[in-house]
């Protein structure tokens, strides 16, 4: 009976403890998206620093992870702000803010 016990809660703790393969993917997700958009941003390319974006914006759809939806907006956004234009980084947080 005490092993049964035992078993039961060694199952139970290593099913508490293991990580969401889900969240993994999306950490995954967002540490390179950041990495590489501050790369971008801090050499200048703002068009592939976009281009970029539009590409992991896909991902994230893809993935269903409206986060990682609202970080690529989010980074178009500040890149607008930085270029300069300020109608389309209006617009990329309004899109970010749907989210």
């Amino acid at each position: 009976m005490m092993i049964c016990v035992l078993s039961i809660g060694l199952l139970l703790y290593m099913f508490s403890c293991r990580t969401d393969p889900k969240n993994k993917d999306r950490d995954e997700f967002d540490a390179a998206l950041i990495k590489k958009s501050s790369d971008l941003q801090l050499s200048g390319e703002y068009e592939a620093l976009i281009e970029l974006n539009i590409e992991y914006l896909k991902k994230a759809a893809k993935m269903g992870y409206k986060e990682g939806i609202g970080l690529c907006y989010l980074n178009m956004a500040e890149v607008n702000v930085s270029a300069g234009n300020y109608e389309k980084a209006l617009f990329f947080s309004i899109k970010q803010k749907k989210i």
